[in-house]
């Protein structure tokens, strides 16, 4: 035995001297004595309280001794509250006998309830001196003994003595307990084991000394399964720990003590049983079973008596109704939630029914395999395959077939997979494919903390227990089944799982998108769960706020997807089955167009109602809303489109309209969304593909210049970006070898009155580019043709001057009798390069080419104006009879352009044009007076790369 301090001071300012380790003893305590002056006590028998009994004239020294009771209500890890009086001996001699109840000689009130008594008495001085120390239960030295040390000390004459010991404590009952008797089976565990070892008063004993008697442990489980640390224990001090190595086939394994002279009666063992699947598949399947029984009159009733029969079994500890469902909880403290959210699963039986049977126990489970490799951008659906006729994989399947159909490849960094939502197909798409887009439709409610859970498909077993068991401790993984009447005698347990498992096990790209098709996953009674996600990079979320029935969920998801992608007609993204089609196909929208849109379309609102024929429809228990309630499809938006490079999921490269403005160069500009960062132009046609540099790129217009003729001069416009290509726009081309004649009579020139005529014509070859393809102004809207809108003519364009032959004799003025006479030259001049042939638009006056896109018939008219310009030094030769030349040397400026409105016709369905040849007035101006009439005659030749079948429609942004 160790020596302490033996004076007992008030409770809280020092202990007496025993350690608590390992577990409380509260038999367990230290002495201490002083000696004082005076004459020698007698001595007196054990029993006796006399203060001092040892004679006077053997005593030659005294002791001191303080103790401190502690009480009841306070820790016993002190002196055992159940002391009530004290003996000491010296050898053969009793020293010292003294009660220590309240209101005992030398006892007084101590702080917070203790007893403090101070006792004095006799002793004989001498060296290594034995002193032995027993506490009992009752007053003078009788009743139970509860503890007992013996300690040599010198005690020296004349001198105050401070008695030195530890208390052991006489061991009467022992009781056993583990920390987790319950533990996960398949899950290794080392966990302490607590021996409380008790007086017969019945505190346990602490402190740092030993038991008397001392014990022994031991395992009834002798498979090995478990091991304790040790199986000795001599005192509180000793720890003990046991593990269990994860066995799944131990049922249990008892821990009991054994000690000399203890009853087995007064020894209370503890038992470990693993809590593996057969007990979470048993309890779970009990739950069905009592469902199964209910009248199924009202969906709130049967929750509220399944809840109370869970609790009542004692398999839970408890079980509350929640939004869809109830949450319980095991008794081992195990998360279990009851889904109840699906209308067509709580009545039957129906013929679905016997669908899931045969599927779920024969154990088909679909697979879609193998993973998509590792990609920066993942797009991934997680379905329900469980057999169950509320959810169609097929249609998940098909969404994602038609994101790969759109471009969404490996070549271009993306991985887009269909999958069963099983736990290991999360845990597989892990931080190695960051998720641009998550889809999920399986079953979905909210527990009573308002955290929200998902089912999964992963069966619960031992071994799908030990592989999740970090995210079960952290509850983020929950043991599941869902109520599904009549469709099973022995229905599969599963695990549901939380928003922290999908952050623990999945990477979101900054701004990432989540779709949860799920029932009741934006109901108002959330508070934790998919909306914690916005923390890892998640900052759009959709959910429905109820119930929602497969159709609506299913055709929402295919609307939302195909209008995202750009519709097809005949599809292209395959969804035409699921989404009704328009033709001609659209281009892609971005993300919050479509959501505007679906508000419109009934995306979001009445549910398509009790198609199940159910004696009763299901609704949101928590808020206590009508049955005839609404289930909305609601966004949560935090900004995910804002973020420096957002997924491109909320809105695909698109071209909204192409034009060009003619020059040197020329340059096409393409209006539409694009990424911020520059992507690549490809422009193709019957002489290949030409991908022209951009000079500027913005993410509503890019500008790249194009030539001529040849690859890239016209030809269908499409533009890539995050590996994605744009919808593609025909820009077209028109040519055509036009004839221009003119002719009038002159009444005056340069003031001078007169008489004359002139005689204009040329040649012109004009080639003219624009985008025609028809537009769609919000989605779904019928196409309108679009009207022929260019800026000048194609640089190639040319024009041949055939006649210019003007005669004007004057009349009065100062030159009366004076004429001019202006011929073209000979040989003819080419009118190069395409500026001296001007047909440009003037908008908004309709004397031009209209400069809004529109429907044919619009208030103003497709025209162009042709301006054929002549340089009368090179291109003309004068001659006058004027002493001044005054006639002549004013003719460049007087007459360096001829021309008016053409009027086109643009063939909305083959987007062909023709040229109204009808003789339109034309005035002289620029200082000549005269009048006459013009034509402009000639085909067109047949537009290259025109709007077809295959070109999406147009939808024009409109900005605010």
């Amino acid at each position: 035995m160790g020596n302490v301090n033996a004076r007992l001071q008030s409770i809280g300012m020092q202990r007496c001297a025993i350690a608590v380790l390992g577990v409380l003893c509260a038999c367990s305590g230290s002495l201490g004595g002083q000696v004082l002056p005076g004459p020698p006590a007698p001595a007196v028998a054990p029993g006796e309280n006399a203060g001092n009994p040892l004679a006077p004239e053997h005593a030659n020294a005294q002791l001191e001794v303080q103790l401190t009771i502690p009480p009841k209500r306070l820790r016993a890890d002190y002196v055992s509250p159940a002391t009530h009086s004290i003996v000491i001996e010296e050898g053969s001699t009793t020293v010292g006998s003294f009660d220590t109840g309240r209101g005992s000689k030398g006892c007084t009130h101590g702080d917070r309830g203790a007893t403090v008594c101070t006792f004095t008495m006799g002793a004989i001085a001498g060296k290594h001196e034995a002193f032995a120390v027993k506490t009992y239960s009752a007053p003078d030295g009788r009743g139970h003994l509860l503890a007992s040390a013996t300690v040599s000390q010198t005690i020296v004459a004349n001198k105050l003595n401070k008695l030195k010991l530890t208390l052991d404590g006489v061991v009467v009952s022992i009781e056993i307990s583990l920390a987790n008797p319950d533990p996960f089976a398949g899950v290794p565990v080392t966990m302490p084991v607590t021996v409380a070892a008790k007086d017969a008063s019945g505190a346990t004993i602490v402190g740092p000394g030993t038991y008397i008697p001392a014990i022994a442990l031991t395992d009834s489980d002798a498979s090995g399964a478990t091991r304790l640390s040790t199986t000795k224990v001599d005192g509180a001090s000793t720890k003990v720990t046991l593990t269990y190595d994860g066995s799944s086939s131990l049922t249990s394994a008892t821990i009991s003590a054994t000690a000399p002279g203890i009853a087995r009666g007064r020894i209370t063992p503890a038992t470990l049983t693993p809590f593996g699947a057969t007990q979470v598949t048993t309890a779970l399947q009990n739950v069905e079973s009592y469902y199964l029984t209910l009248p199924h009159t009202s969906i709130s009733s049967d929750l509220q008596a399944l809840a109370a029969h869970m609790t009542a079994s004692g398999q839970f500890a408890g079980a509350t109704v929640a939004t869809g469902g109830v949450d319980a909880t095991f008794s081992n403290g195990a998360h279990a939630l009851i889904f109840a959210d699906k209308p067509e699963d709580l009545a039957g039986p129906y013929s679905s029914g016997a669908k899931m049977t045969s599927a779920r126990e024969a154990a088909v489970w679909v697979r879609n395999g193998p993973l998509s490799a590792p990609n920066p951008h993942e797009v991934a659906f997680l379905v329900n395959e469980s057999g169950d006729s509320a959810f169609h994989p097929q249609r998940q399947q098909a969404f994602a077939a038609a994101f790969t159909t759109e471009g969404f490849t490996s070549g271009a960094g993306y991985g887009v997979d269909a999958l069963d939502v099983t736990l290991d197909n999360i845990a597989a798409l892990g931080t190695s494919h960051n998720i641009d887009f998550l889809d999920m439709a399986t079953h979905g409610m909210v527990d009573h903390d308002g955290t929200y859970w998902w089912q999964s498909d992963t069966q619960v077993s031992n071994a799908s227990l030990q592989a999740y068991f970090k995210d079960l401790a952290g509850n983020n993984v929950a043991f599941s089944i869902p109520l599904a009447a009549g469709y099973s005698s022995k229905p599969f347990v599963d695990f549901a799982f939380g928003a922290g498992f999908l952050a623990n096990h999945l990477a979101f790209n900054s701004g990432a998108i989540v779709d949860n098709q799920s029932c009741y996953g934006q109901s108002a009674s959330i508070k934790h769960g998919p909306l914690d996600l916005k923390s890892r990079g998640v900052l759009r979320y959709y959910g429905w706020t109820e119930v929602v029935e497969d159709q609506d969920a299913d055709g929402t998801d295919a609307f939302m997807l195909d209008r995202l992608l750009g519709e097809q007609s005949p599809s292209k993204t395959g969804l035409d089955q699921y989404a009704p089609q328009r033709t001609p196909p659209q281009r892609p929208f971005a993300l919050d167009q479509v959501n505007a849109i679906m508000q419109t379309e009934g995306r979001s609102g009445p549910l398509s109602g009790n198609s199940y024929g159910l004696p009763y429809t299901i609704s949101d228990i928590t808020n206590g809303r009508s049955t005839k309630r609404y289930s909305t499809f609601y966004e949560s938006d935090f900004g995910g489109e804002l973020v420096a490079n957002p997924p491109i999921e909320y809105a695909l490269p698109s071209i909204e309209a192409v034009g060009v403005s003619e020059g040197t160069p020329s340059l096409l500009y393409i209006a539409g969304t694009f990424p911020a960062t520059t992507g690549s132009v490809t422009i193709t046609n019957s002489f290949g593909t030409a991908m022209p540099a951009p000079t500027s790129w913005t993410p509503t217009l890019i500008q790249v210049p194009i030539p001529a003729t040849g690859a890239g001069a016209w030809g269908v416009v499409s533009v890539t970006s995050g590996g994605i290509a744009s919808n593609a726009v025909p820009l077209t081309l028109w040519t055509g070898n036009l004839t221009y004649q003119a002719s009038g009579t002159l009444t005056s020139w340069a003031t001078d009155a007169g008489s004359g005529s002139f005689n204009v014509g040329a040649n012109v070859y004009v080639a003219v580019r624009a985008d025609v393809h028809p537009t769609v102004v919000t989605i779904d809207a019928t196409p309108e043709p679009q009207n022929l809108v260019f800026s000048n003519v194609a640089p190639n364009s040319s024009a041949a001057g055939t006649a210019y032959n003007w005669a004007f004799t004057s009349s009065a003025g100062d030159c009366p009798g004076c004429n001019v006479t202006i011929a073209i030259a000979s040989p003819a001049p080419t009118m190069a390069p395409f500026n001296q042939l001007n047909m440009s638009f003037a908008y908004p006056g309709p004397s031009c080419n209209n400069g809004s896109p529109g429907p044919q018939g619009d208030a103003n008219p497709n025209v162009f104006c042709a301006l054929l310009q002549f340089d009368t030094t090179s291109g003309s030769t004068c001659s006058t009879n004027s002493p001044s030349n005054e006639y002549c040397d004013t003719i460049g400026g007087l007459f360096s352009s001829v021309g008016d409105k053409v009027v086109l016709t643009m063939d909305p369905t083959t987007y062909a044009l023709t040229i109204d040849a009808t003789p339109y007035a034309l005035s002289v101006g620029n200082g000549v007076t005269g009048s006459g009439t013009a034509t402009v005659s000639g085909p067109f030749a047949a537009p290259l790369s025109p709007p077809d079948a295959s070109t999406p429609a147009l939808r024009r942004h409109r900005r605010p």
